[in-house]
């Protein structure tokens, strides 16, 4: 870990800080931040004691540069106490953010917000570049994006300004009842169309959970493969991270699994399964796991991993690309590449043709490719598609795509479709290079129907367009939200154009036994039941080893 100058005589400053949010959290070099017990940290950069991106040896060298290149006496301690929290950003469990870049490392110092860097200049102007060589930001520049230092860590007080007491204009009301806690990081749901409206529940740490008609959470867990399942007790995207049954379930007994092996390195895993007795409650054939798709991604994180069945009856698989940060790998990261099953919407057939794992549907956009373009590919140029769905009544697939620095995005996604990541982030241009090639090329690219920046949230969750019947006021708009503070949304379409409205949670109108406010928690996807109503899976922190989790059943608040 590198820097141009250090100040000294740090373990003279306590830095006491609280534990901060680890919403959309990621380290640089694309690693997710670290649990640990460090002493150490008190002294060096202790507001990231708990959570944060330094090892041992980066802590060690901190200390090292810091006590022996400057003295006390020469920098006030007001200077020491904010060049010690600038510094102390490389330990930040946000420093691929506050980096520009969850990979790159061609900054030496974050961004830092305007306030921040105002406040540096009017106390310290006259040590910054004795202790950085140069300046290191401009008081007069606009924040272009909530990724500055210290907004980023305060961007959970932004989402506290969501009305409670009364609707704020132009916002779906809506109230919350709790369905159960006590679970772990929740990241789908699934559910057998068999008539019995029961929920399976999806725990990242490979924990399945049968909830009844009555939403009441079964003894005992109906699948148990955490053994199977790459896990830490991080902050982590890996997992198991999605179910879907068979559309012919009641005749077949089948559904599938994707989730992410326990093994060395980073692998994508597709297996079906199969049950014994329908039940309830359900019982699973232990020994039935059949391998359908396996391929390697080289990051730990950025695995897409939902699994859907279409309408046309053909199992929807989303990829992310390959992980890391800014899509690095190849000559032209994953994105853009038709070679790779990663950054894409895949779809095969496991269904027509008993004998093999899948097959290739005949009217696949690359099936017909003499090239070494993947013919699993339904669409493509995709970053991090972290939860996607089908419309039930239209057949439109729509997508979350988390972003990268700046922009949150949400995709229809059409057959044969690029979606523009890396060259384009929303509709930014990411890769000017590629940007120009795709120009010159005219090529079509598919672009997002709503998109918002990092001032808004920080890593979008895609959900569902509702089609029940409890919450009429949510008919056909499209539910997501964003993973922190579990702020939720609703697209409209109007015309050509998708117009957001906030969803509200309200005090006054909501009726005894439901939950009359946001949760304020983090927001980890949404399910669709039989009858087309919607949850939402939320938990207070990001750990898959802390059973924090709560689902929420989104009810109607207008009696």
């Amino acid at each position: 870990m590198e820097y141009d100058c250090v100040v000294c005589a740090l373990p003279l400053i306590l830095v006491i800080f609280s534990s901060i949010s680890s919403a959309h959290d990621m380290c640089l070099g694309g690693n997710s931040p670290k649990d640990r017990t460090n002493e150490q940290m008190v002294d060096v950069c202790g507001k990231y004691k708990t959570n944060g991106c330094c090892d041992s040896q980066a802590l060690r060298g901190i200390t090292d540069k810091l006590s022996t290149d400057m003295s006390i006496e020469e920098i006030p301690k007001i200077c020491l106490s904010l060049f010690t929290e600038i510094l102390c950003q490389k330990c930040s469990p946000k420093s691929g953010h506050l980096f520009e870049g969850e990979t790159k490392e061609d900054r030496k110092f974050p961004i830092l917000c305007q306030s921040f860097c105002r406040k540096l200049n009017d106390n310290c102007a006259e040590y910054i570049v004795m202790v950085f060589g140069k300046e290191i930001c401009d008081p007069d520049a606009s924040d272009k994006t909530g990724n500055c230092y210290p907004k980023t860590d305060s961007l959970d007080e932004k989402h506290e300004e969501v009305k409670e007491n009364e609707f704020a204009e132009n916002c779906i009301p809506i109230c919350l009842r709790k369905i159960t806690d006590g679970v772990k990081n929740v990241v789908d749901g699934a559910f057998p169309q068999d008539n019995s409206n029961r929920l399976f529940v999806v725990q990242q740490n490979g924990i399945i959970w049968e909830l009844s008609a009555k939403r009441e959470r079964l003894q005992k867990p109906f699948l148990n493969i955490a053994s199977k399942v790459q896990q830490s007790g991080a902050v982590d995207e890996r997992g198991l991270l999605s179910m879907v049954f068979d559309p012919d379930f009641l005749s077949n007994k089948y559904f599938y699994l994707f989730y992410n092996p326990s093994m060395r390195g980073t692998r994508e895993r597709i297996v079906r399964m199969k049950v014994s007795d329908i039940g309830p409650p359900m019982v699973v054939e232990e020994e039935s796991e059949k391998l359908i798709l396996e391929f390697p991604k080289p990051e730990g994180n950025h695995d897409g991993g939902q699994l859907f069945f279409g309408n046309d009856g053909y199992l929807y698989i989303t990829t992310g690309d390959g992980g890391g940060g800014g899509d690095k790998h190849g000559t032209r990261g994953n994105g853009q590449s038709l070679t790779t099953l990663l950054g894409n919407i895949l779809r095969i057939d496991v269904k027509s043709n008993p004998n093999v794992s899948y097959t290739i549907p005949d009217d696949n956009p690359f099936v017909n490719s003499d090239g070494m373009e993947k013919k699993e590919i339904f669409a493509y140029g995709l970053r991090n598609p972290w939860r996607t769905s089908i419309d039930r009544e239209t057949d439109r697939i729509f997508c979350g795509d988390v972003g990268q620095n700046h922009i949150e995005e949400v995709d229809i996604i059409v057959k044969g479709g690029n979606y523009g990541w890396r060259a384009y982030e929303g509709n930014n241009c990411y890769d000017q290079q590629m940007c120009d090639e795709i120009i010159a090329s005219d090529q079509a690219l598919q672009w997002p129907i709503y998109s918002y920046t990092h001032d808004v949230g920080q890593a979008v969750i895609g959900g569902y367009v509702y089609r029940g019947s409890n919450v009429p006021e949510l008919n056909g708009k499209y539910v997501y939200g964003d993973q922190r503070k579990s702020q939720i949304w609703a697209l409209e379409e109007n015309g050509d154009k998708w117009e957001n409205r906030n969803i509200c949670v309200g005090k006054s109108a909501c009726p005894d036994g439901t939950i009359s406010h946001n949760p304020r928690q983090h927001l980890f996807a949404f399910a669709q039941d039989e009858k087309g109503e919607l949850y939402m899976f939320v938990a207070k922190t990001a750990k898959m080893t802390e059973a924090n989790g709560e689902i929420y059943k989104l009810i109607s608040a207008i009696n």
